[in-house]
């Protein structure tokens, strides 16, 4: 093959595109590497040409991984050594990158480049360029992706159950501990009534003006009781319906499933 005849004797073009035949797989089998090492030092001879083709390779992936940030690089220094072309494919590859590895601005500015230039294709690159910043800037922002957490420690549980606190009936986030005291002091020294769903007595129990008991796992069914008002129950539904009020929900145990929690709180705010 004459192409590898020339190559072999160190002609540049030969080498750049005997490479390029190689990546691609025209005329054999591919050759990733192989025609990667020919291409490169034809590049390194100064041939402008292999520049761009290899420039091709990496905007398409088609040979090799895509790389817009090299793509640009070898098409930059095309343009450098003064091929427009190398200036013209910049704009592509600016564009197609999303604007990555160019700004709008700087690709409008090769644009303008090329149309003083007078290049034939200038304004159908310009049309392509403003359908892609059109494309883009009608896609809805990116939302932040949580996390992951990679701590596989479980939590150390707390030296009481964890409350949902929820004022005036808007959730307003997990209180610990601290808050559990917090509400007694409400009780002791702001002068809140307390009423008390429980399975069983609490530290808050002699501070409460009305300490209700339910079954494990069934407080819904105590609060829809509440609510309905029933027998010694009415006193307990005025007070809530005098409101405003606040609620504190959290489950008797950690044997117990959030269903009936869930429930109550869905039944409170109805």
């Amino acid at each position: 093959m004459w192409a590898q005849r020339a190559a072999d004797n160190g002609h540049s073009a030969a080498k750049g595109l005997l490479g390029y035949m190689m990546i691609r797989g025209l005329g054999g089998p591919a050759d990733a590497q192989g025609g990667l090492a020919l291409m490169q030092a034809a590049i390194d001879d100064g041939h402008v040409n292999t520049m761009i083709r290899l420039g091709f390779i990496y905007a398409t992936g088609e040979g090799l991984p895509q790389d817009y940030a090299r793509a640009l690089e070898l098409n930059r220094m095309a343009a450098e050594a003064g091929d427009i072309t190398g200036t013209r494919n910049m704009a592509i590859i600016g564009a197609e990158s999303g604007f990555t590895v160019l700004s709008v601005d700087e690709v409008l500015a090769l644009l303008d480049e090329l149309d003083r230039d007078g290049h034939p294709d200038a304004q159908a690159i310009r049309q392509m360029v403003e359908e892609r910043r059109a494309a883009l800037q009608a896609q809805p922002a990116p939302q932040p992706q949580p996390v992951p957490n990679t701590n596989t420690t479980p939590p150390p549980l707390p030296e009481e159950p964890r409350y949902w606190y929820a004022a005036d009936g808007n959730p307003a986030g997990p209180v610990t501990r601290s808050e559990f005291l917090r509400l007694r002091d409400a009780v002791t020294r702001g002068g809140a009534t307390l009423v008390e769903l429980a399975p069983t007595d609490t530290s808050l129990t002699d501070l409460a003006a009305h300490s209700l008991r339910h079954r494990p796992g069934a407080v819904d069914q105590l609060v829809r009781d509440v609510l309905a008002g029933s027998g010694d129950l009415a006193e307990v539904r005025d007070l809530l319906a005098a409101g405003p009020f606040t609620v504190v929900l959290g489950r008797g145990s950690v044997a117990e499933g959030p269903g009936s929690t869930v429930a109550a709180a869905a039944a409170l705010l109805d």
